[in-house]
């Protein structure tokens, strides 16, 4: 693995925490995020106060004026990468989350109100920590702040408007982060992969990809390693990509293969994951050539996301032909066209021929060996008998 590399990806890291830690009401302060349920981008405007909505990728259009309430100017955060929107279901509500700063944001749709409900003070511990809302609890995984890997698990607690740990056991798994990490509500358990562990304090130490699988289960609080990942596929995507493509919609983790770095083609590839089917893995062979605007740094209105739980959004201005285009062209996919136009490349689990055929080898040595012994010592017996 190239050290340089990821280096580089938590140099950037490191600047953004420093300029979480630092930050300064300025103008034009605004928040963009993608809408979980339907696809759409939404953007506050913190210096108007104004909401707007974009559903194609081009055009935004102002729907609301927003009421303020218990915010206070020198601890908005500016910034398109920032705010993840969790929808509170049978409701027009939605906590509105800022990483890095543990910050919980109600957002009124119905009464166009949005209020900070929490009284946390810490910043720069949780960056990238996987959110989710559980049994209407949020809890907030794993992350990066601080210069290392964290593998700490906290829950909101609405009472003491605080974040607090859970304590957990069994093989809890040295990082949360950077990895293929979700929770799977229709099981009741949070699964994580593929994490990368990292301590910027220790020199000459690369970053540790931990390729096990683990499993945890909060009626018991317990963390259980359910496999590893041997699929070389996913390996070369982990260990080359700088960047994580990742989306999830429940069921499938989709990883999109914007820098070439695994198949090499002249065209955007993505890399399919079956969380509820065995970790069953698919490669997107993209028969329509279609350029696929991925998420590498900065937040665009054109990457690709979920347009609900079963197709696929983007714009670009490139065409299938990869020609430029003035105008960015729209594209739609459903999941079921994805996966139709895929290759199975196998389970996650599924381990290289070669380890397979050195396994069975292995076995075939070792009862021959013990013929071989039952043979001998057989002989050794009859002929003692004979002597007597």
């Amino acid at each position: 693995m190239d050290r340089i590399k990821f280096m580089m990806r938590y140099f950037k890291l490191f600047f953004s925490i420093l300029f979480l830690l630092l930050a300064r009401p300025v103008s034009a302060q605004v928040a963009k995020w993608i809408n979980p349920k339907s696809g759409n981008i939404y953007q506050i405007n913190f210096e108007t106060k104004e909401f707007f909505e974009n559903k194609d990728g081009s055009k935004w259009y102002k729907i609301a004026d927003l009421s303020f309430q218990d915010i206070k100017s020198y601890d908005i955060i500016s910034g398109n990468r920032h705010y993840q929107e969790i929808p509170i279901p049978g409701s027009s509500l939605s906590y509105l989350l800022v990483s890095c700063t543990g910050q919980v944001y109600q957002l009124d749709r119905k009464n166009w109100i949005l209020k900070r409900i929490d009284q946390t003070f810490y910043r720069g511990a949780n960056c990238g920590a996987i959110k989710f809302l559980r049994n209407g609890v949020l809890y907030s995984f794993g992350g990066y702040g601080f210069w290392q890997s964290s593998n700490v698990l906290t829950k909101y607690d609405p009472i003491n408007k605080e974040w607090t740990s859970v304590a957990v056991k069994g093989d809890v798994p040295l990082a949360i982060n950077d990895g293929i990490s979700a929770y799977l509500s229709s099981r009741d358990v949070f699964i994580s992969m593929a994490n990368l562990k990292v301590n910027d304090s220790k020199m000459y130490e690369s970053a540790i990809i931990d390729w096990n699988i683990y499993e945890y289960g909060f009626k018991d609080h317990n963390f259980k390693i359910i496999g590893t990942v041997h699929l070389e596929e996913l390996k070369k995507y982990v260990e080359k990509d700088l960047y994580r493509n990742f989306l999830f919609n429940g069921r499938y983790f989709i990883l999109v293969d914007k820098s070439v770095q695994v198949y090499r083609y002249r065209y955007d590839t993505m890399i399919i994951i079956d969380l509820l089917d065995n970790f069953k893995t698919y490669h997107w062979l993209n028969s329509g050539r279609l350029p696929v605007t991925g998420n590498n740094d900065n937040f665009s209105d054109q990457e690709i996301h979920y347009k609900g739980k079963d197709s696929l959004a983007w714009s670009s201005n490139f065409s299938s032909k990869n020609s430029a285009t003035k105008k960015a062209v729209q594209y739609t996919i459903s999941l079921k066209d994805v996966l139709a136009d895929s290759e199975y490349l196998g389970k996650l689990t599924d381990e290289p021929w070669y380890i397979e055929f050195f396994k069975i080898i292995m076995l075939s040595l070792g009862v021959l060996m013990s013929l071989f012994l039952v043979f001998i010592f057989g002989n050794l017996k009859r002929n003692r008998l004979r002597r007597n």
